[in-house]
C-alpha cells in the first residue's frame, strides 16, 4: 500500500478505583469501585479519542501524559431531592474512564493574588461505552 500511513495511538491502561471518591459533596458527586467483572466496551483511549473528536480544544487524541485515568462507577444526582425523597440522576452508577489532572478553574477575584500549586483536581468523566462526555467538574486537592 503506497502512500498510506497509519497512526497507532498508545496503549493506555486505566487503573481500577479502590475507594470511593467524592468528588464533589456539594451534590453528592462521587466515583466508586466498578465490579471485579466490569467489562467497558472501549479502552480508556478509545473513549479519549471518541471524546476528542467532539471537543476540538485538544490537538491529539492520545491521552495527554500529565492526564490519570481510573475506571470506576460514577453517580451524579441531578439536584435536591423531589417529593417523597425521590431522586434523579445525571449518572447513577454509570461505569466510566474518570480523567483527572491538576488544574484549578481561574479566578475572577481581583484580590487573588496566585493560587498555591495544583490545589485542585479536574475531572472529565467519559462513558466507558461511547466515550460521550458526562461530567467535567473541579475538586479541591486534599490538604490545599
Amino acid at each position: 500500500m503506497t502512500g498510506v500511513q497509519t497512526c497507532a495511538l498508545p496503549i493506555y491502561t486505566a487503573s481500577a478505583v479502590t475507594a470511593t471518591i467524592t468528588v464533589d459533596p456539594q451534590v453528592g458527586e462521587t466515583f466508586a469501585p466498578a465490579p471485579a467483572d466490569a467489562a467497558p466496551a472501549l479502552t480508556a483511549q478509545q473513549a479519549w479519542a471518541n471524546y476528542t473528536q467532539v471537543d476540538t480544544s485538544y490537538s491529539d487524541s492520545a491521552i495527554p501524559s500529565n492526564v490519570t485515568v481510573q475506571l470506576g462507577l460514577l453517580t451524579l444526582p441531578l439536584g435536591p431531592e423531589g417529593p417523597g425523597g425521590a431522586k434523579a440522576y445525571t449518572a447513577q452508577n454509570q461505569l466510566v474512564y474518570g480523567y483527572s489532572w491538576h488544574n484549578c478553574p481561574a479566578s475572577r477575584n481581583p484580590n487573588m493574588q496566585t493560587l498555591p500549586p495544583n490545589p485542585c483536581i479536574e475531572w472529565n468523566f467519559l462513558d466507558a461505552s461511547t466515550g460521550r462526555q458526562i461530567d467535567e467538574t473541579w475538586q479541591q486537592a486534599a490538604g490545599s
